[in-house]
C-alpha cells in the first residue's frame, strides 16, 4: 500500500523527469511550418487577413465556409483551417494582377451578397437602418481597399533575374 506521501514524491519525480527529458528545447515541426508559412506571405496578405476577417473594419465577419466558398470561386483549394491561415494560403501564390484580381472580385461579391442583405433589413426594420448604414459604409471601405491592394500590386516574372546586391 502507497501513501500519499510516496505518491506526491513519485509524482515531483516523474515532474522532474518530464522537464528535463522529454520537453525539447528546440522548435517542434508544426511550429517551423508555421514560421515558414508566414515567411512565404506576400506583405498586401497581412493588410488582408486584418481588415477582412474583422466586422470592425469590413462591416461582415467571413466564416471559415465563406473563404472555402470564395477559395472555391476562384479554383484555389482551401483545407478549412483557422480563418487567417485559410485567407493566407488564399493569396500565398499570386503571380499576376488578373489572378489577384480574380480573387478579389470573388471576395467582393461575397461582401455585396451581405450588403444587400443589410440593404433588404434596413427597408423592413426602418428603426435599425443606422446599423445597417454603418455596416454597408465599411464593406464600401473595403472595397476600395481591395482596389488599392490590386493597384499597388507587383506581377512577378518568372524568367526575371534575382537582384544582385
Amino acid at each position: 500500500m502507497i501513501n500519499k506521501q510516496g505518491i506526491n514524491e513519485l509524482k515531483k519525480e516523474f515532474d522532474s523527469f518530464i522537464k528535463e527529458q522529454c520537453i525539447s528545447k528546440e522548435k517542434s515541426v508544426d511550429e517551423e511550418m508555421e514560421e515558414n508559412e508566414e515567411e512565404d506571405i506576400p506583405n498586401y496578405a497581412h493588410e488582408m487577413v486584418k481588415k477582412l476577417l474583422a466586422p470592425y473594419y469590413c462591416g461582415i465577419n467571413l466564416s471559415r465556409i465563406d473563404i472555402k466558398r470564395i477559395g472555391d470561386e476562384v479554383d484555389a483549394s482551401l483545407p478549412i483551417k483557422e480563418r487567417k491561415k485559410m485567407m493566407q494560403a488564399l493569396v500565398r501564390h499570386v503571380r499576376t494582377k488578373e489572378e489577384l484580381q480574380s480573387i478579389m472580385d470573388a471576395i467582393y461579391k461575397h461582401l455585396y451578397g451581405r450588403r444587400l442583405i443589410h440593404e433588404e433589413l434596413s427597408q423592413k426594420f426602418p428603426a435599425s437602418a443606422f446599423v445597417f448604414k454603418n455596416y454597408n459604409a465599411r464593406i464600401d471601405s473595403t472595397k476600395k481597399m481591395l482596389e488599392r491592394i490590386v493597384e499597388e500590386f507587383e506581377e512577378i516574372d518568372p524568367f526575371a533575374e534575382p537582384v544582385e546586391m
